[in-house]
C-alpha cells in the first residue's frame, strides 16, 4: 500500500502514524545496536586494556611480573649462562639477568617466593634496540606518543618518566589500589631507554 493512502491533507492521521512507528521500531533498534558496537570497539584513551606482557617474538617467549622463577627459568638462559646464587641474605628483590644483546632482560625476584616482581628491558639512551617489546607495542627507543597511544593519559608523569597505575583488575588507578605499576623512562630526545613493569 502506497504511503500516499495514508495521507490525510497533507496530516498523517494519529493510527496511521502509529502503525508506522511500530514498522519503523525494529530498524531503529537495529541500528541502534550496531551503533554501540561499534563505540565498544573504539579504545578509550583513560582507560585502555593492557597485558603487561613481554613478548620476544625472535626467542617465541612471553613473560609476565606474577611468574615464579621457574617458570622464567625454564623459557630462558642467564646472560653468560651461569645462574647468580640466591642471596644468603634476607632480602626484598634480588636480580638475574637472562639473554645476551637484544635478547636481554633483566628481572627482579621476591627474596621470599621466588615470584618475579619487577622486569625490565633497558638501554644507555633510546638508540639502542631491543627484541623485548611490552604488550607487543613499546620498547627501547619507543616514543612519548607511542606509549600514550598504546595506555593513555600517563597516571603521573614528567619530562623523562611516564608511569601507569593499575588495579588487579587491569584498570588504571591514580596510586590507590595499585597492584601493577608500568614505567617508561625517556632520553633528552623523548626515546625510551627503560621499559620497567613493577607488581
Amino acid at each position: 500500500m502506497e504511503l500516499s493512502s495514508y495521507l490525510h491533507p497533507n496530516v498523517l492521521r494519529g493510527d496511521t502514524m502509529m502503525k508506522w512507528m511500530v514498522r519503523l521500531l525494529p530498524l531503529c533498534t537495529l541500528i541502534l545496536v550496531f551503533f554501540l558496537a561499534s563505540c565498544s570497539g573504539e579504545e578509550n584513551p583513560e582507560y585502555p586494556e593492557y597485558s603487561g606482557i613481554f613478548h620476544n617474538e625472535n626467542l617465541g617467549v612471553q613473560l609476565s611480573v606474577g611468574m615464579t622463577k621457574d617458570e622464567v627459568d625454564a623459557l630462558l638462559t642467564p646472560t653468560g649462562n651461569e645462574m647468580p646464587e640466591k642471596p644468603e641474605e634476607v632480602c626484598k628483590s634480588w636480580p638475574v639477568v637472562y639473554g645476551e644483546s637484544e635478547d636481554r632482560i633483566h628481572v627482579m625476584y621476591n627474596w621470599e617466593t621466588d615470584i618475579a616482581d619487577q622486569i625490565s628491558i633497558e638501554g644507555e639512551d633510546g638508540s639502542e634496540t631491543s627484541n623485548w617489546t611490552l604488550d607487543e607495542r613499546i620498547s627501547l627507543g619507543s616514543t612519548k606518543e607511542d606509549i600514550e597511544k598504546t595506555y593513555g593519559t600517563c597516571s603521573q608523569g614528567s619530562d623523562d618518566s611516564l608511569s601507569y597505575n593499575y588495579d588487579s583488575a587491569g584498570k588504571k588507578t591514580h596510586g590507590e589500589n595499585t597492584a601493577v605499576i608500568l614505567n617508561f623512562c625517556l632520553d633528552s630526545e623523548g626515546r625510551v631507554f627503560n621499559v620497567l613493569a613493577i607488581q
